[in-house]
This record gives C-alpha cells, sequence and structure tokens, in this order.
C-alpha cells in the first residue's frame, strides 16, 4: 500500500537475489557486532523518494543485527547530515536526542535494530533520493 506508514514514498523489495548475496558478504559484519554465529533472517532493498520518511520503529524481534548499506544518494539523500538515521537508545526519553548519523555510499552502520528505536525524518527534498 503506497499511503502505509512505513512504505509512503518508498519502494521496496524483500528478499531479492542480489540483496540477499550482498548479504551473505557482510554478515561477518553481523557476526562481529553480536560475537557469535548469525544467520542472515530476511533483507530489504529500499528506494526513497522525495518527501518520504521512515517513521520510528523497531525492527522484527528475531532481527538481532541490522546492517544499513547506503548504496546510492544524492547530494541530499540518504548519504547526507541532511536526512540522516536517526538512533534513541532501548528507552527513548523525551529529554534525550537521538544520535543522528550518515554513511557515505558503500558506507554500512551495524546496530541492533530491534533495541534501538530508529527514523529517518520527514521529509526526503525535493528532487533527492
Amino acid at each position: 500500500d503506497p499511503k502505509a506508514l512505513l512504505s509512503a514514498g518508498r519502494w521496496s523489495l524483500d528478499n531479492d537475489r542480489l540483496a540477499l548475496f550482498m548479504a551473505e558478504q557482510l554478515q561477518h559484519l553481523a557476526e562481529e557486532a553480536a560475537g557469535k554465529t548469525m544467520k542472515v533472517g530476511f533483507v530489504k532493498v529500499v528506494v526513497y523518494e522525495a518527501g518520504a520518511e521512515l517513521p520510528e520503529h523497531h525492527d522484527q524481534i528475531l532481527n538481532e543485527v541490522s546492517i544499513t548499506l547506503v548504496l546510492q544518494s544524492t547530494p541530499h539523500g540518504a548519504a547526507s547530515l541532511e536526512w540522516p538515521l536517526q538512533l534513541w537508545s532501548a528507552q527513548k526519553v523525551e529529554s534525550h536526542l537521538p544520535i543522528s548519523l550518515a554513511g557515505a555510499v558503500g558506507e554500512a552502520l551495524v546496530f541492533r535494530g530491534r533495541d534501538f528505536l530508529h527514523r529517518r525524518p520527514c521529509c526526503l527534498p525535493a528532487g533527492e533520493r
């Protein structure tokens, strides 16, 4: 549903072959972060359009470790501090500001997405991806 909370302004693919291959190549990062052998659960490729946001959420409980990898970005898009990935500690407290992160194209962020509330704020500027 293109108007649904987690899909407005974005296109996604779940468990496509290329993404699964890339996840296998990055699996060692998840294992290092978790300190144990890991299995790829599922992968999602997302393209964000102008006006998009990623609302606050926790990843699924089965996702012990999440990896966010920027594959492409326009100058003010996903790789810029103008549209960062924001994370809060396990317990979001209104007085605490989120940590705002932006990775360059090709950089990955490994984090516990089920434990950290995270989002990309509204809205991706016009003409950006």
